[in-house]
């Protein structure tokens, strides 16, 4: 890959972070020359994560890695990226996800320590000696977390790829401004009337949990773009430029946009009372807390009441191995998202 055809630092759209990429304390100054640490580090050069370099353009991919400097070259040298692909930076992604964070354990030891200490009234002067040097520790732990947990990843997008990717970006922004987002956790259908009419006349129960999708970047994943992510719980979805990553606990899975399956729909929901109802929603209809099959209340119950039945949007991400559900208060937005991603998607086949 040739580095004088394809580096370029120009960082004009809205989504791209300007400034040198970073790690914890280290600052990384990128040039034509390569990739070069801007300070003098304690740090040894082996533990130093690597710079990848993505470059995304229609219906092509290219990955590489920054030649790693350790002392500032000529301003007319030039480099060449060295050669990677999508599966050695999947890989290590899921190596560092898995590594241990030794900051938590540090952090845990000094105030197990510090306690211990006042509870066996260790003199003071001791005490101070242990905490100072014990923070300093933990300092250095937290700085060690992010230089071996991270991955630094430098984008370059094709202006044709940048216009798709803006849209994308926008849609999400939008996304976070509307009254509520709730991650459909789980469902269970409701067959018979005599278990349906005791919940409103539904069709199914649905458990939901509120999220907040927000443009961020993941803890330990560095890259020169704010990206589009949707937590779910266990799992977050970041859709980078050249694919969607799912983090949880375990693991980093990647799916390619070709392979991913968006689809919004019209749904309406039982609300419990009219207080639930968000500002920005739609109240279409309402029923009975127990109600007859003829929409009538149930007259057994006597604390019966109405429930508004509320028009929300639904946003359904599918590929192999992935199928999860938000719930959107304003139905134009889930199709804002759904639009997006074809938009996207379309932007990089071509």
């Amino acid at each position: 890959m040739d580095f004088t055809e394809t580096f370029s630092m120009n960082a004009k759209t809205s989504f791209y972070i300007v400034g040198n990429l970073s790690a914890g304390p280290m600052r990384y100054a990128l040039s034509k020359a390569g990739a070069r640490i801007d300070k003098k580090t304690f740090f040894p050069l082996r533990s130093i994560p690597k710079v990848n370099f993505v470059y995304v353009k229609p219906s092509s991919i290219q990955y590489g890695i920054f030649p790693q400097l350790q002392k500032p070259t000529s301003s007319t040298h030039r480099s060449k990226i060295m050669k990677s692909s999508a599966s050695t930076l999947l890989k290590e992604l899921n190596f560092k996800h898995r590594k241990r964070s030794l900051f938590p354990i540090a952090l845990a030891i000094v105030i197990v320590a510090l306690i211990s200490m006042i509870a066996l009234n260790v003199p003071l002067p001791v005490i101070l000696a242990v905490g100072f040097g014990g923070l300093a520790i933990a300092r250095f732990t937290y700085h060690n977390d992010y230089i071996t947990k991270s991955t630094l990843i430098y984008y370059r997008l094709d202006p044709q790829v940048e216009k798709g990717y803006a849209v994308l970006w926008n849609a999400f922004k939008e996304l976070s401004t509307w009254a509520r987002i709730w991650h459909i956790q789980s469902g269970t259908q409701l067959g018979e009337w005599q278990a349906r009419k005791r919940e409103a006349g539904a069709n199914a129960l649905i458990s939901r949990g509120k999220i907040s999708p927000k443009v961020q970047q993941p803890k330990y994943l560095r890259t020169n773009i704010l990206v589009p992510c949707i937590p779910l719980g266990q799992r977050t979805l970041y859709f980078l430029p050249d694919r969607l990553l799912v983090f949880d606990r375990e693991k980093v899975a990647a799916f390619n946009y070709a392979s991913l399956k968006v689809k919004a729909e019209t749904t309406r929901f039982i609300e419990d009372s009219e207080t639930s109802v968000p500002k920005d929603a739609t109240v279409v209809d309402q029923t009975w807390r127990y109600v007859n099959k003829d929409g009538s209340p149930d007259k057994r119950f006597n604390n019966n009441r109405l429930l508004p039945i509320v028009e929300y949007g639904e946003v359904h991400f599918e590929a192999a191995g992935l199928e999860q559900t938000i719930q959107v208060s304003q139905v134009k937005a889930a199709r804002t998202i759904e639009q997006a991603v074809e938009h996207f998607t379309s932007a990089i086949a071509t």
